[in-house]
């Protein structure tokens, strides 16, 4: 902690900033997640805190104070379904439109911040389209309709070939010992199951997969109680996929409520039932009208995947039974242990 201080402390007087003296600790606030933060942001100093007399808190500056305010009520509402860091309330000066509704102990927190650096607590109201709501959904209720689909979205979209040297991953979780070898557990799941993913419905099989062996596990849902099942698979022959990444055939200067990119942005990154039910009628007219052999489309997990993986955070979805069909092949199969898991976060206040 005290090698992540100093770092801190040397980034700061790069940017023009002086050490300050102390004017609080993490022991003078009482929510607990505001107390967290503050404890990795402040520095040990064993120094009484000027304002509760601690002398264990981690002890903060101005600058720490103002850092800790835009961290805690800002940035750490910004919801995960816009995939993205949109936040829901903002610090401001004026009194307009101010925040109604805290956790006592949160208000008495946030009214300590206001005496030590000023500013308002606001709403913020970012543009719909930034959570996928678009032209595209005009129907009742935001529905997709088909006349959408095919004369606005299936035009615009292109498409990406993967060859055989594009090598992916695809998992499978807790496989009977009796069929630990057998291809077929890695092929697209039976139709008759209790639930479907993303693109998947009755009599349409899709098998999901990724160049990115960390997406897969993110996407699986792994934990510690699993054994898990890994195949590494290549394409047999060129397959093209619908790319619902971005490459969309439309003007750069696109209205936003138009662009496909900000459609399926919010499309992609939400687990809403009726997302879903948008994402499976799009994929059941391009299959009835396109001779594609699937989609590549990013990961729900895109924007927290971090920057350490060197593949890109994104699926393969391909239509059929693939492995069967002889499509793709398995190059190997493999078990995989998880060695550790490690989570980067913030937190932040409830409010209404």
């Amino acid at each position: 902690m005290r090698g992540e201080w100093l770092l801190k402390t040397f980034r700061r007087i790069a940017l023009g900033w002086s050490p300050e003296s102390t004017v609080a600790c993490s022991n003078c606030f009482e929510d607990m997640g505001l107390r967290l933060e503050a404890m990795m942001l402040g520095r040990t100093d064993q120094s009484a805190c000027p304002r509760c007399r601690d002398a264990f808190g981690k002890k903060l500056t101005k600058n720490d104070v103002e850092e800790l305010q835009n961290e805690f009520f800002s940035l750490a509402t910004a919801p995960h379904k816009s995939n993205m860091r949109l936040v829901a309330l903002r610090i401001e000066q004026d009194t307009a439109d101010q925040v109604e509704k805290l956790r006592p102990e949160t208000w008495r927190d946030w009214h300590l911040i206001q005496q030590l650096v000023g500013g308002n607590l606001g709403y913020s109201a970012p543009r719909l389209f930034y959570f996928g709501v678009t032209n595209h959904l005009d129907g009742p209720n935001g529905s997709l309709t088909k006349e959408m689909i095919s004369d606005e979205i299936l035009p615009r979209l292109r498409s990406r070939a993967l060859g055989n040297t594009d090598v992916f991953f695809r998992i499978r979780l807790n496989i009977d010992q009796s069929k630990r070898f057998d291809l077929v557990q890695f092929d697209s799941p039976p139709l008759r199951r209790r639930g479907f993913g993303r693109f998947d419905y009755s009599n349409a099989p899709v098998l999901y997969g990724s160049p990115s062996l960390k997406v897969c596990v993110h996407e699986c849902r792994v934990t510690f109680g699993d054994d898990v099942y890994v195949a590494t698979i290549r394409p047999t022959r060129q397959l093209n996929l619908i790319d619902f990444t971005g490459n969309f055939d439309q003007p750069q200067d696109v209205d936003p409520f138009d662009d496909l990119s900000w459609f399926f942005n919010g499309l992609l990154a939400s687990s809403d039932s009726r997302a879903y039910r948008h994402c499976r009628r799009i994929v059941k007219m391009l299959r009835d009208e396109t001779g594609a052999d699937g989609i590549i489309y990013n990961s729900f997990f895109t924007r927290v995947m971090g920057d350490d993986d060197q593949s890109p955070a994104i699926n393969y979805a391909l239509f059929g039974r693939p492995i069967a069909e002889g499509k793709i092949e398995v190059l190997s199969m493999n078990t995989l242990q998880l060695n550790t898991i490690k989570y980067d976060f913030n937190l932040g206040p409830i409010f209404d």
